[in-house]
């Protein structure tokens, strides 16, 4: 680290712990600021800048401080290594000075300071904000270098204006305190220079250390996001919003080729969208968020995205159109959870859904989804056509993104749950993603709740277990289904399942299994009641295509039920799987 001498200007090398006190300066840069090379070759006392210099060291030297740190001659930045070293470090170096002096160039001698401090530019740069919390003391200079104020005595109006919590900056609260995006929101509306510099500026803010980039633009905030992931499971790094939503589209007189067009999206559109922002402004309306404390999950990225077992919510959309679903960011605002909308995409990966806003609940009211692990995705897949969008229309993406699904309907009385395997289901579609090598293997359970009577009066509830077998893409013709009662199979379904889990399974192994195991395969039940009335549960196939959801061909199973005379009941179809089918 290189000092200034108060006393004689003269630079020195101060190294590892052994550093004297010293004051550091804040400020804006301007024309004419004297840089490393300038200082050490002399000549520099008739720039702009050099005022700054000695009236720095001027007032340490009067407060009885030997050394002084100012960022424009105390950094050689034409050495890539030392600059990063420098911001790597720069948060320590603020917080370990002995006095903090903020020159504020644009606020006049005589301007009352309630009025005018808060107009000035120094509050709108992104690497002032480290030199505001950093500091234990912040002295606050006009443009006459006339002492106006200080960071304890105006803790209040400073924290009106940079939306940063007054105990903070008095020292009374440490970072730690803070969920990431509360740190994100005090940046928001803070400017850099450089588009890297928006995440460098904040690497102090999180304690974190990364390698410096210059060049590669928008991808330093990513890097800083993914940084941040790895040290801390806070969650409310997902909780920004995107209050001007645009999207790509391919206008319909395209006469050649895919031409995307940059477009406000419309309110009824439905947008999908990585789970990361692109920049600080994004989190601008977290800083009320207020932080709760949960239980610790693991996530952690990864080639496909944010690997994460973190439980998710699931919301009731309208009355039979399935469930979306809801992250918690464990954050809450006027007294309602707050949590963001994914939409399952692919098998076990999910995209941020209509970023402009965030999900309010109260939890009690919300469903638990499963648990599993699962992939966020934090920009969309090789399958969209706008590689380089950030984001865009569920209704034009979301079919890019899917091959082939199996999708159950139902009709009235029947509840589906339990879909296994967890990954390849998705809630709000009611469907089952394929693939195209033959290990197609998925169950659900089916829960009947008829409307005939026992002599006791009350109705029946009856389970069962749908398996489905050998969907694979690549020939949906060999499928086979069947359904089955759950009191009497679903404990060798259960054993089934777990033996499929726990090895690399094809579909011909689970119908061998099933097969030896004396498991029917049938196409109804029956339930038998008094009074000569059964009810036959049954399921229709066909083979179909919903450009809305896939790009490729959908098995559609139907569930229904009727009522009839038990002498007029179909008998049971006694079926084989065949698993020589797929050998």
């Amino acid at each position: 680290m290189r000092l200034i001498d108060t006393s004689t200007g003269a630079m020195k090398e101060f190294h590892g712990r052994d550093i004297p006190r010293y004051a550091i300066l804040t400020h804006t840069w301007a024309a004419e600021e004297v840089t490393y090379q300038e200082y050490i070759n002399g000549g520099f006392e008739l720039k702009k800048g050099y005022e700054k210099i000695w009236k720095t060291c001027a007032i340490a030297k009067a407060a009885a401080i030997e050394y002084a740190w100012i960022d424009t001659c105390c950094i050689d930045k034409s050495s890539s290594a030392e600059l990063s070293e420098a911001i790597n470090s720069m948060y320590r170096w603020y917080e370990r000075s002995a006095v903090c002096y903020a020159f504020i160039a644009d606020l006049s001698p005589d301007a009352e300071l309630e009025d005018a401090l808060g107009k000035c530019r120094w509050f709108t740069r992104g690497w002032t904000l480290q030199e505001l919390i950093a500091p234990k003391e912040v002295i606050f200079f006009d443009s006459d270098w006339k002492m106006r104020t200080t960071k304890n005595s105006s803790s209040g109006q400073l924290s009106n204006i940079t939306n940063i919590d007054s105990q903070l900056l008095v020292g009374c609260r440490t970072l730690s305190d803070f969920s990431v995006a509360q740190k994100m929101s005090w940046a928001a509306r803070r400017k850099t220079t450089r588009i890297e510099d928006e995440a460098y500026c904040l690497l102090g803010i999180f304690d974190l250390h990364m390698p410096l980039l210059y060049g590669e633009a928008d991808k330093a905030f990513r890097r800083l996001q993914e940084e941040i992931i790895r040290y801390t499971a806070d969650l409310s790094i997902f909780g920004w919003t995107l209050f001007s939503p645009y999207q790509l589209v391919v206008p319909e007189d395209s006469s050649s080729g895919i031409v995307p067009v940059l477009r406000p999206a419309q309110p009824e559109e439905r947008i999908l969208c990585g789970v990361l922002a692109e920049s600080p402004a994004e989190f601008s309306d977290c800083h009320d968020y207020i932080n709760h404390e949960g239980e610790l999950r693991e996530f952690s990225t990864s080639n496909v995205g944010i690997k994460t077992r973190v439980p998710m919510l699931m919301s009731q959309i309208g009355s039979n159109l399935g469930v979306s679903y809801v992250l918690p960011i464990n954050c809450s605002r006027n007294g309602m959870a707050l949590g963001i909308r994914l939409r399952h995409v692919q098998r076990g990966r999910y995209l941020r859904e209509n970023p402009s806003i965030l999900y309010s609940y109260k939890p009690h009211s919300m469903l638990m989804a499963p648990a599993g692990e699962r992939y966020l995705l934090t920009q969309m897949p090789k399958e969209s056509q706008y590689r380089d969008s950030r984001f865009a229309s569920m209704s034009i993406m979301l079919p890019q993104m899917r091959s082939s699904l199996l999708q159950i309907t139902k009709g009235p009385s029947l509840n589906i749950s339990r879909p296994w395997p967890l990954d390849t289901y998705d809630h709000e579609d009611q469907t089952f993603f394929l693939t195209y090598f033959g290990r197609d293997f998925g169950t659900v359970k089916l829960n009947f709740r008829t409307h005939l009577r026992h002599p006791d009066g009350e109705g029946v509830t009856c389970s069962y277990r749908f398996c489905s077998l050998g969907w694979s893409a690549r020939d949906p013709l060999r499928a086979q289904f069947g359904i089955m009662e759950e009191d009497a199979h679903g404990g060798t379904m259960d054993h089934i399942q777990q033996l499929a889990s726990n090895g690399d399974w094809q579909s011909g192994s689970v119908l061998f299994e099933l097969r030896n195991r004396r498991v029917p395969k049938s196409s109804f039940v029956r339930i038998d009641h008094t009074g000569n009335q059964s009810v036959i549960v049954s399921f229709t196939t066909h083979v179909t295509q919903d450009a809305s959801i896939a790009r490729a061909h959908i098995w559609k199973i139907h569930f229904s039920h009727k009522v009839c005379r038990t002498e007029d009941a179909p008998q049971f179809d006694d079926d084989l799987w065949t698993p020589d089918a797929y050998t």
